[in-house]
């Protein structure tokens, strides 16, 4: 259903929204990654305010979010891909959604970008989440649009803490592949309760505190993920 959501509104946005620019953008877009990739790779946080507010605001902030979730999307997937052959996980797990990814972000990004340009001036407010309620508010039907990106949303939340639930009982069992549901249900109920903790604590700006406590706690397991990779490096050689 998410998934049908999802690229209803990118169709949506691409076709009522400046077509040609984003069609233009796309080709261009994926090419400027390729050639500008090991350049972006070199900047430091030590080179200036730009470059240190750019990196731990965005791209070293979603390595430590990613390597921090890790366990549980790993497993999650691992377990809805069995009997998959190894290419096979690679090819979907890795490109289908990169590509997925790029197309949204270019139609999306590319759309705010255009009506910027055309005068329209979409303001970010504290974390950006008004951004896409704006865009749709510059388009036709905005009152069936917003209520489909408030469905995806939730439907989005609903089954990543679903995933993670289960993960984290089939962790907390010894690696069980199908955890006990009361086991679930206390960490599903655990999840929520420190979600709305977070939120009655920190407000407005308890998504930032949440970052910063996920990216600390990401560090040690990417010393984790290494070995992983080495073990798999070596199980693959036999």
């Amino acid at each position: 259903i998410n998934m049908g959501l999802v690229i209803a509104l990118g169709l949506f946005v691409l076709v009522t929204g400046s077509t040609v620019f984003l069609l233009d953008l796309l080709p261009s877009t994926v090419y400027n990654l390729a050639e500008n990739l090991l350049a972006m790779f070199q900047v430091s946080a030590s080179e200036g305010k730009v470059e240190e507010e750019f990196l731990t605001s965005w791209t070293t902030l979603l390595w430590a979010w990613w390597i921090s979730w890790s366990p549980f999307v790993g497993m999650f997937i691992a377990k809805i891909s069995r009997g998959r052959t190894i290419r096979e996980f690679a090819t979907v797990v890795m490109l289908v959604p990169s590509a997925i990814s790029i197309a949204w972000f270019v139609i999306f990004g590319g759309t705010s970008i255009r009506m910027n340009l055309d005068g329209l001036g979409l303001e970010i407010e504290e974390s950006g989440e008004n951004v896409m309620f704006d865009i749709m508010d510059n388009l036709p039907f905005t009152g069936v649009t917003s209520i489909v990106v408030l469905i995806a949303v939730v439907i989005f939340f609903v089954t990543a803490a679903d995933s993670a639930t289960v993960v984290m009982g089939s962790m907390s069992q010894s690696g069980r592949a199908f955890p006990s549901k009361p086991v679930t249900i206390i960490w599903g109920a655990a999840l929520g309760l420190i979600a709305i903790f977070l939120l009655l604590a920190g407000g407005r700006n308890a998504l930032s505190g949440l970052q910063s406590i996920m990216v600390s706690c990401s560090v040690p397991f990417a010393l984790i993920i290494i070995g992983m990779m080495v073990s798999w490096w070596k199980d693959l050689s036999n």
